[in-house]
């Protein structure tokens, strides 16, 4: 049995890789949650000066790796048997969390934006959603509550147990999910519950995890007792 390796994974961008390619913030993001992951990887993005990125990355000693995504995005859509135009106009919000993905080497894939931040007091849930994962066929990814909005969380909810919402439903902010079956993944389905997600993401890798999921009786456990907050003004 493989053992239970996992990255960590975050993207940055134009407008905040000056601040995420820093080793405090690197630091926060990862020590937040407690646990001592494999590997952690930042993946950059629709940088201008990507140069300046690079110099700023390999200065980090709280990496362990890191990636440009206009690298490896050919490889990651043939991959996944898809194009740019198959996401509209959603390709800039689905190219990071596609290509880390399909570059995952680990058995566990924890991918989180980079406008989250971790609102944990332990490790408790990582473990117990991988044990749960691997022996539920119909659970498919795993994440904490988000700003603790558990009225939010029952709406998509179709089970719970003590500790856990089960449901149905997709996000990209945070997500731990076993990357060792994404050849299993199929990204070129929809479903209407897409309606739900923003239009400006286009066919967005969110909303095509959602299809995925939902068209294949999939579900999600959401952790009630850790929460993440989700940084929309940052």
């Amino acid at each position: 049995m493989l053992k239970n390796d996992i990255t960590f994974e975050t993207g940055c961008y134009e407008k905040d890789y000056r601040y995420v390619l820093t080793d405090y913030n690197i630091g926060n993001m990862t020590e937040g949650w407690h646990y001592a992951f494999d590997r952690i990887i930042v993946l950059i993005n629709n940088v201008k000066n990507i140069d300046d990125a690079k110099k700023r990355a390999d200065k980090l000693k709280t990496i362990d790796d890191y990636f440009v995504v206009a690298d490896y995005e050919d490889k990651a859509l043939a991959y996944f048997g898809l194009t740019k135009d198959d996401f509209k106009d959603g390709w800039n919000y689905s190219a990071t969390p596609l290509v880390g993905l399909y570059l995952c080497e680990t058995r566990w894939l924890f991918h989180c934006t980079e406008d989250v931040f971790p609102l944990m007091d332990d490790s408790v849930w990582i473990q117990t959603a991988m044990r749960i994962i691997d022996e539920t066929d119909k659970i498919f990814v795993a994440n904490p509550i988000w700003d603790w909005k558990h009225s939010e969380a029952k709406k998509e909810t179709v089970q719970e147990t003590k500790d856990w919402y089960i449901g149905t439903g997709f996000s990209d902010q945070c997500y731990l999910i076993k990357s060792e079956n994404k050849d299993r993944i199929d990204l070129t389905t929809k479903h209407y519950t897409g309606l739900k997600y923003p239009k400006y993401a286009g066919e967005s890798f969110e909303k095509k995890m959602n299809a995925y999921m939902r068209n294949n009786g999939l579900y999600r456990i959401t952790y009630k007792n850790g929460a993440y907050h989700h940084n929309l003004d940052r």
